[in-house]
């Protein structure tokens, strides 16, 4: 494009490229576009006219084939305004993918809306002119700028009734937890569910002191849902994808983590090995690792992933190992914390899916700590969420926090998996058997109880 290219050219080139992406793909993205969208969004009259031919076929369910692009063109007259077929096709040379079809929607709506702002404050300009009241005018220019931009004071209100009738129609989404005593363990004196399901918007997270099983249990979560057949993401910022991979391999097959690197391997174990190789190549599990650590970088990547690896209506579930590796250009450690924790809670509302996230504990259990002198042979007290490192913000941000403890560095054995918030559920705590040599949760000690 020319550098002489004014706003309203640029608008039109982003138009043009929304809907050759559109008619070159059949229509895929048009689930992000149609809501936001309409024929009035559009300003070049080529873009406008194939708009509304998409968006009829759309409507009724109909698939855009290019002859039936071609006949809704011929039938609302727009296939004058693209120059005929030679235009149509000339469309396919500017087309783009579907995956950006989200952005270039959300685009032409703030281009849109641009135009109807600059629109609202000429007539302003005009009365001020004319020497109407500034009471008057300050009316008017409020109202103009509303009409111009209907959502910029936020989303419509929605009543009750609307509220009652979205429940009715869109039931309450997660991926379910694998281990039944987390499902099934003692609440308030009672038996009941803690913690059954990773639910869809929240975001969780699971936070110990080094070596007490936080990956492991991360890592164990995805692994499940991809088996259940639901899309997931780990955006490993600490483990290589082989260190992962070894851990997943001993999680499925049984041989430890350690022995997968040696000679002299059984043919039992090397069955075992390969067999888990083998699952794992099958399940619907994307591993990021070793990538950039920017928090834009990281958000980008998860969104991606979303927008072209799984049904944006389906399930899905986000790990993200750890939160204290991701960087952010804030002035503190407190204020970057901050930030990346809200930018996570974000990112499990706006892709509609569980988001994971691993996290340290300061020094307090250790400082807290009982039983004589603090060292090896202390006991460390309980972790609290104000044990959470860097932020205050952590405990706010997120919808589920599960702390654990209760195990001696690098070795098998019992963890407390707490509960220590929870939105809309119960707090409490529960013992899982952890298998360090594995990196595998059990319900119990496999064998019998310790």
């Amino acid at each position: 494009m020319a550098d002489t290219a004014t706003p309203l050219d640029v608008a039109c080139a982003v138009e043009r490229e929304l809907v050759a992406t559109l008619y070159t793909w059949s229509g895929q993205g048009m689930e992000d576009a149609a809501p936001i969208l309409s024929a009035d969004s559009f300003h070049a009259p080529d873009a406008r006219a194939m708009w509304s031919a998409l968006k009829s076929l759309w409507d009724e369910s109909a698939p855009m084939t290019p002859a039936l692009v071609y006949g809704r063109l011929v039938q609302n007259g727009g296939i004058v305004n693209l120059g005929g077929i030679p235009g149509l096709t000339a469309l396919q040379g500017i087309a783009s993918i579907p995956a950006v079809v989200p952005f270039l929607a959300r685009e032409v709506r703030r281009l849109c809306q641009m135009r109807a702002v600059l629109a609202a404050m000429q007539t302003i300009v005009a009365d001020t002119a004319n020497g109407s009241e500034a009471a008057e005018v300050t009316a008017r220019a409020q109202q103009a700028l509303i009409a111009a931009v209907p959502d910029a004071m936020g989303p419509r209100p929605e009543t009750a009734k609307d509220w009652v009738a979205s429940l009715d129609t869109s039931p309450r989404r997660g991926v379910p937890v694998e281990w039944d005593a987390l499902r099934t363990c003692c609440v308030d004196g009672q038996q009941g569910p803690l913690l059954g399901m990773w639910w869809d918007e929240w975001l969780y997270l699971i936070a110990g002191r080094p070596s007490m099983g936080k990956s492991a249990l991360a890592v164990a979560a995805a692994l499940h849902a991809a088996i259940e057949d639901v899309p997931v993401c780990i955006e490993s910022l600490e483990m290589s994808g082989s260190m992962l991979l070894d851990r997943l391999a001993a999680m499925m097959s049984g041989v430890p983590v350690h022995r997968q690197s040696q000679s002299g391997l059984r043919n039992e174990e090397l069955d075992a090995i390969s067999e888990a190789h083998h699952l794992i190549c099958q399940l619907p599990m994307t591993i990021r690792a070793g990538e950039n650590r920017s928090l834009s970088q990281v958000l980008g990547r998860c969104r991606q992933w979303r927008l072209t690896r799984t049904d944006p209506a389906g399930p899905a579930l986000i790990v993200v190992d750890y939160l204290g590796l991701i960087r952010c250009g804030a002035a503190s450690k407190e204020q970057a914390t901050s930030a990346i924790s809200a930018a996570l809670k974000g990112l499990a509302a706006e892709l509609r899916c569980p988001v994971l996230a691993c996290c340290q504990l300061n020094r307090g259990p250790e400082q807290r700590a009982t039983g004589g002198r603090k060292g090896k042979d202390a006991t460390p007290d309980k972790p609290r969420l104000s044990d959470l490192r860097d932020s205050g913000s952590l405990e706010q941000d997120a919808d589920c926090v599960i702390l654990l403890s209760g195990l001696k560095r690098g070795t098998s054995g019992y963890v407390t998996v707490s509960v220590e918030k929870q939105r809309q559920g119960p707090c409490g705590e529960a013992s899982l058997w952890f298998e360090a040599p594995l990196t595998r949760f059990d319900e119990k000690k496999r064998g019998g109880e310790a």
